[in-house]
């Protein structure tokens, strides 16, 4: 059997013809913080927003620009 180095570094064996290894790869455990909307964040989504409908309006009708 010969052995693979991984993405850490570290050597391993390969997993078993025809399966697939999957890792042990989990969930963190820790709560994640709630982010705030901030006034800068607010501004943003509504020049977003006011854009997109520009963009929106100036595809249907043409014309009026």
């Amino acid at each position: 059997m010969r052995c693979v180095k991984t993405s850490r570094g570290n050597v391993a064996a390969p997993p078993e013809r025809g399966r697939v290894d999957r890792g042990t790869t989990r969930r963190p455990t820790q709560k994640r913080e709630k982010v705030q909307m901030d006034a800068e964040n607010v501004v943003g989504l509504l020049i977003a927003l006011a854009l997109l409908g520009y963009l929106v309006v100036a595809l249907i009708r043409p014309e009026k620009f």
